[in-house]
């Protein structure tokens, strides 16, 4: 702290130059903020709730789709606490301008299953009675201004039903989450209604949705799961809910290499551009550096505060930046809550990582010039003036 004021009358000095190298340093730790989140989230896997949950899929395609017989099978197996049953609609709302996600459910155990939902007695009792009866979630009821009681039209894209005509549901209830992870983007609807309307494919279902008793003994369960329907004609993949959305994010490609290459380059060039830069600094301030040196100034001195402006304007910009990507996370989370990813936030572990790596990269930047003034010798650096 003994000579921050110089540090800082040192950044003044060019000021021009000062705010275009943290301009630079800024995007890069802006990038930086935005990207590790988002490779953490197709490395690691979402932050979701359901722990302890595993979704029963078709083995080898999403498109197929499972006979609904296969839900009274995976009851019958020890450690299952509850089984529901989802069937993909893909419907639009209001003359194809407006799509959500939309399942076709298990009335009677749906809700068993998809706990973290808050739903009060009456909403699903209503739900469980009413054939034509729907539930939303809370921001997507609040984006489209519904409200309990409404018609809602789907115009439907695969499931077409007998009439030819839009898919009528009642709202019933509106559903809310205290864990932010929750999606309540999504509309649920009764799948004996559907089932009994749709034009083709009765007796189907996309997938299963189990609740085990102990998420320690998710691999067994995944295990007998899939022997029940070994070499049938409907084969099943088991996963955990959070590798069954992860490996839909997979299917992108290797999103984690091509985020540390666009890093690395980045940073590297940065690394160039701002070390090019404390050298031509270093170079404008020789006369001063050798006045600091003739009023005593010792040579670690001088080292240490070259090093230390590099240090700071580096750690100025990652501030800033990461601060941007902080923000930014806010409503790119939008956008993964609502694909079923979970919620993507700018954590300790990664901004505190930001900050030791503009560190790192400001002394490695600047202990090369900081030598140069470190040996400079007075009269060498008179006679240039």
């Amino acid at each position: 702290m003994k000579y921050l004021s110089l540090v800082l009358s040192g950044l003044n000095r060019n000021q021009v130059r000062s705010f275009l190298t943290l301009a630079c340093i800024t995007i890069a730790f802006l990038l930086y903020g935005l990207l590790t989140p988002v490779q953490q989230l197709f490395t690691e896997g979402p932050n979701i709730s359901g722990a302890d949950r595993l979704i029963v899929s078709p083995r080898h395609s999403i498109t197929d789709m499972l006979p609904l017989s296969h839900y009274n099978k995976v009851l019958t197996i020890n450690g299952v606490e509850a089984v529901a049953h989802q069937t993909w609609f893909g419907g639009t709302y209001q003359d194809n301008e407006v799509s959500f996600t939309q399942w076709a459910v298990s009335h009677d155990s749906f809700f068993d299953v998809f706990g973290e939902a808050s739903l009060n007695s009456a909403q699903l009792d209503t739900f469980q009675r009413n054939r034509i009866g729907a539930i939303a979630g809370r921001r997507l009821a609040d984006e489209l201004g519904w409200r309990e009681g409404d018609r809602i039209s789907l115009i439907p894209n695969i499931w077409h039903n007998k009439d030819g005509r839009a898919w009528e549901f009642e709202l019933v209830g509106i559903y809310d989450a205290d864990d932010e992870t929750v999606d309540t983007r999504r509309f649920f609807f009764r799948y004996d209604f559907f089932d009994e309307y749709r034009l083709f494919g009765e007796g189907t279902i996309s997938n299963l949705l189990i609740r085990i008793e102990d998420a320690a003994s998710s691999n067994q369960l995944i295990a007998t799961v899939d022997g029940l329907f070994q070499n049938s004609s409907d084969e099943t993949l088991t996963v955990t809910e959070r590798e069954y959305i992860l490996s839909f994010a997979r299917q992108l490609g290797d999103i984690s290499t091509i985020i540390n290459a666009i890093l690395i380059a980045v940073l590297f060039t940065i690394l160039l551009v701002t070390a090019n830069t404390m050298s031509q600094g270093f170079r404008d301030r020789i006369p001063e550096l050798a006045a600091m040196k003739t009023l005593g100034f010792q040579d670690m001195a001088i080292f240490g505060l070259v090093v230390g402006e590099s240090v700071m304007i580096f750690l100025i910009g990652a501030i800033c930046g990461l601060g941007i990507a902080a923000i930014g996370l806010i409503f790119f989370s939008d956008f993964t809550a609502a694909n079923q990813m979970g919620v993507v936030s700018l954590d300790a572990a990664t901004f505190i990582s930001g900050l030791v790596l503009a560190v790192v990269t400001g002394i490695a930047v600047g202990t090369q010039p900081a030598l140069q003034a470190k040996r400079l010798r007075v009269i060498d650096a008179l006679r240039s003036a």
